[in-house]
């Protein structure tokens, strides 16, 4: 397999490509690879491309959001991410 075919296979595939490119802090502060939970995987199949989200507490959904950006925004020329916080504390 050539190095042209690996990243058509690794990008055609989204959750491959969070798990193997993002790393993510644990509740122990050790860096480990981004691997989706159910409603994380959740979040990448069924997003769109203009979605709204009331955030859920506790369940990894900030790093999912911020992981998916950051990919579209490294990968897709022109592209521009914007996450709001309707105030200070909740940022």
């Amino acid at each position: 397999q050539t190095e042209d075919e690996a990243l058509k296979v690794l990008f055609s595939d989204r959750r491959l490509t969070i798990s193997t490119l993002l790393d993510i802090d644990d509740k122990n502060r050790q860096r480990v690879p981004l691997a989706p939970n159910p409603i994380q995987e959740d979040i990448i199949v069924n997003s769109g491309l203009r979605d709204i989200y009331v955030k859920p507490a506790q369940v990894g959904f900030t790093s999912i959001i911020v992981g998916d950006f950051y990919l579209d925004n490294i990968t897709i020329d022109g592209t521009i991410s914007v996450i709001i916080s309707y105030d200070e504390f909740s940022a």
